[in-house]
């Protein structure tokens, strides 16, 4: 729009040094070459028509993007309605409190139009059944695809053992947890079960710092969906040591 009135503006100030009569026209007090009214008048026509134009264009982006927004809004009162229709079974549920939500930074939330939430552990919480269900799917993959022994399917899932924030060693084999510094904590590396001391951490590693050549070879463990995998690698990994020995 701003472009318009740039291209405008030179029109229109010749608009105001002429005027019109009956006859035809006549030059104003700045000066300049006198046109004919009908042609000024066509070229002012045209400049009103692109400002239409313009003006049309930009309620429309306008309207598509309210139309958009309006779509969204929909969508989310429909889900909203399907998830106030609660069975039974999940109303006896604990409610969360709602002072243990908060943000740590002020914001204007009349700017927002859109607002998205977590859905693991914030809208859906998991009971405890999804961790054995995760364990059980993955030994039976690994015996019926990769034709590991039968004997794993025996594994049982164990929610004592692991703990969130766990590294998988894929070149040695070790779970393990690091603190603050990347050092491998004492009481915190196994191998399979067995809980290594600080000679076999030292003898194996070297020293007790993750250096970052070592770091690369770690696989992080550190949502609530790999409390069963970390369980189930220090149990195969117990297999076959058992099996070796």
């Amino acid at each position: 729009m701003a472009t318009l009135r740039r291209l405008i503006q030179p029109f229109r100030s010749s608009l105001l040094r002429t005027s019109f009569s009956h006859y035809g026209c006549k030059e104003g007090f700045i000066g300049g070459s006198c046109r004919r009214y009908s042609n000024i008048a066509s070229s002012e026509q045209k400049i009103l028509k692109l400002e239409d134009q313009e003006r049309l264009s930009a309620n429309a982006n306008d309207s598509l993007f309210e139309e958009e927004i309006t779509k969204i809004r929909e969508e989310y009162n429909v889900a909203k309605e399907k998830f106030l229709k609660i069975p039974d079974a999940l109303k006896q549920m604990p409610k969360m409190n709602p002072k243990g939500v908060y943000v740590n930074k002020n914001m204007r939330l009349d700017s927002i139009q859109v607002y998205g939430f977590d859905y693991d552990y914030t809208l859906a919480h998991y009971s405890s059944n999804l961790q054995s269900l995760i364990y059980d799917l993955a030994k039976q993959h690994l015996v019926n695809e990769f034709k590991y022994p039968d004997t794993c399917l025996e594994f049982k899932h164990d929610p004592s053992f692991p703990i969130r924030g766990l590294y998988y060693d894929k070149s040695k084999g070790c779970l393990m947890n690091l603190d603050f510094f990347g050092s491998i904590e004492l009481d915190g590396c196994y191998y399979g079960r067995g809980k290594l001391s600080r000679k076999e951490i030292d003898d194996m590693y070297g020293t007790r710092h993750i250096g970052r050549d070592q770091a690369r070879e770690l696989v992080p463990l550190m949502d609530f969906f790999c409390f069963s995998e970390a369980c189930f690698i220090a149990d195969i990994m117990q297999h076959f040591v058992d099996a070796k020995f």
